[in-house]
């Protein structure tokens, strides 16, 4: 081999020798720079612009670097990149690196937890605060998954856990105060809002928390005034004003327009046309407005005249207080039915007061006067006197208890008194589905009235079914069921049978159409004695 030749390998030998130390050390330089990058990205809380300079970090380090991952996990978070981020974060758990256990399984709750598996989330945030007990943020995610699952006790023994050793916790009161909203708990949710500082470092969330927990108080009026005093001092919170918007849009004026045909097994055919409409006052917190109905009564299988009750009039409600709501009908019927009686005008009235002493209670009492739409008393100009009262108990969120009373006298000279009890339990949420049992007795003091159910004693009890849901962006639908048996002490006992059906379809954001109809065999809930059938069509507009 020629020197020359010979010099010239020996020349690239040695700078490849030189050259293959600097290699590693060139990657780790691009690593480091790529992670500068990122972080700078991350710091101005450019989540989204961080993602590509780690993934590069990564690829150009010398060895695995879960740490970084760890970064990477949670800009992928806050990026909205969530099934990524739960696989990075997995992949830190996976690398067995202690220092970075807790942190990886409290990043993977919050990630799971936005991405809707609230189970596995809680999972995670359980290992995290295994690993340390004293982890607020993961406790705090924890009791927010648990809350998003709708467990809410579960969650409001979390949160409670968590004042308990700071009670100023600004992140654990919004998240006790949205909790005891959607169990329910209005007052109570503005008492923990209280204890807010002002001002608060999340006022969003205050100040959607409050409205929403005014509006379900009763007093559209107070949530109008808090969104819009946070308008005045931030106009751009986008989320104010949407719910702004949205409180308008509940509170519309409101007209009302249904068709009716009853399917009786006295022979009574009943066509009946009702209109009515709302005028809402001081942004909801009262109404007023029309009430007309107009009957035609046909008794198919007695005398073929067919006659008419009018029924005008006028009903408004207003809220006094957060513990007091007063409504008001009041009207004329007009009977015109053949024979001696000609037409016959009676004064008519239903009022009633609500009281709320608290969030789980609500009573209601009241008086009524009104006709049976029934063939005998509308041509007896039968009227009645009533005296009704009814308490709601919640004991918690997902069951309920009623009880209701009421006396009556009728102008044929009769007693009645009713009292009926029922519980119910959620067992759904999506859709709303409740079972529960009923029970309802009468008595009356003349039995066996002419176009009436009146017999001496009457008992029933009832399985109860009642599902509401939603089968589109704009179609709700609900279901009632009942099922049991009835006793009289004249007779003997009765199989009794109820359902109805709706679905109600928004055709625009200011008119809804639903379709009905309503079945029941109860001698005591058709008033007469009789199977009754009920279809119904109705119009809803608002302006």
């Amino acid at each position: 081999m020629p020197a020359k030749t010979l010099a010239r390998l020996l020349l690239l030998g040695t700078a490849l020798a030189a050259a293959l130390p600097a290699a590693p050390a060139l990657a780790q330089d691009a690593a480091e720079t790529a992670l500068a990058e990122a972080r700078r990205a991350a710091d101005a809380g450019r989540s989204a612009e961080a993602i590509a300079p780690y993934r590069e970090a990564l690829r150009q380090a010398r060895e695995e670097r879960p740490d970084w991952r760890l970064e990477l996990a949670d800009q992928l978070t806050w990026a909205g990149y969530l099934d990524a981020a739960a696989a990075e974060y997995r992949a830190v758990i996976a690398s067995g690196r202690a220092d970075l256990l807790r942190k990886a399984q409290t990043g993977l709750g919050r990630a799971l937890a936005r991405r809707g598996e609230y189970r596995p989330a809680v999972a995670a945030l359980d290992a995290a605060l295994a690993l340390d007990p004293a982890d607020r943020e993961a406790a705090l995610l924890r009791a927010q998954a648990l809350s998003w699952d709708n467990r809410q006790a579960e969650a409001e023994a979390g949160y409670r856990a968590l004042l308990a050793s700071d009670p100023a916790d600004e992140r654990a009161l919004l998240g006790l105060a949205r909790v005891q909203s959607w169990r329910g708990r209005q007052r109570a949710a503005l008492a923990t809002l209280a204890r807010l500082p002002a001002p608060s470092s999340d006022p969003v969330e205050a100040t959607t928390i409050t409205a929403e927990a005014q509006q379900w108080l009763g007093r559209p009026d107070r949530a109008a005034q808090t969104l819009r005093a946070r308008l005045a001092a931030a106009p751009d919170d986008e989320r104010a004003g949407w719910l702004l918007a949205r409180l308008a849009r509940d509170n519309r004026h409101e007209v009302r327009m249904d068709a009716r045909r009853f399917d009786q097994s006295d022979g009574l055919d009943i066509a009946q046309v009702n209109l009515g409409g709302d005028y809402r006052l001081a942004d909801g917190r009262g109404r007023i407005g029309p009430r007309l109905q107009y009957a035609a009564f046909d008794p198919t299988d007695g005398p073929s005249d067919v006659f008419t009750v009018t029924r005008i009039g006028a009903s408004g409600g207003w809220r006094v207080s957060d513990a007091l709501d007063v409504n008001a009908t009041i009207g004329v019927d007009s009977i015109d039915a053949p024979g001696p009686g000609g037409t016959s005008d009676f004064l008519t009235w239903d009022a009633y007061a609500t009281v709320f002493p608290d969030d789980r209670w609500r009573i209601d009492a009241g008086v009524q006067r009104f006709t049976f739409d029934s063939e005998p008393t509308l041509r007896n100009r039968l009227v009645v006197d009533q005296a009704k009262l009814s308490a709601d108990f919640l004991p918690t969120e997902r069951s309920r208890m009623t009880l209701r009373a009421a006396i009556a006298d009728y102008s044929d000279g009769n007693h009645q008194n009713w009292w009926q009890g029922e519980f119910e339990q959620r067992l759904g949420l999506a859709p709303r589905l409740w079972v529960g049992l009923r029970y309802t007795g009468t008595t009356f003091r003349l039995v066996n009235q002419p176009g009436y159910f009146s017999p001496d004693e009457y008992h029933a009890v009832e399985a109860t079914l009642r599902l509401d849901g939603q089968a589109g962006p704009r179609t709700f639908y609900g279901l009632r069921a009942s099922a049991g048996g009835e006793r009289d002490v004249a007779g003997a006992d009765r199989f009794i049978l109820g359902a109805s059906a709706y679905l109600r379809q928004q055709v625009s954001p200011r008119l809804d159409l639903e379709a009905a109809y309503d079945y029941t065999s109860s001698s005591a809930a058709s008033s007469t004695g009789f199977t009754r059938g009920i279809a119904r069509i109705s119009l809803i507009a608002r302006f």
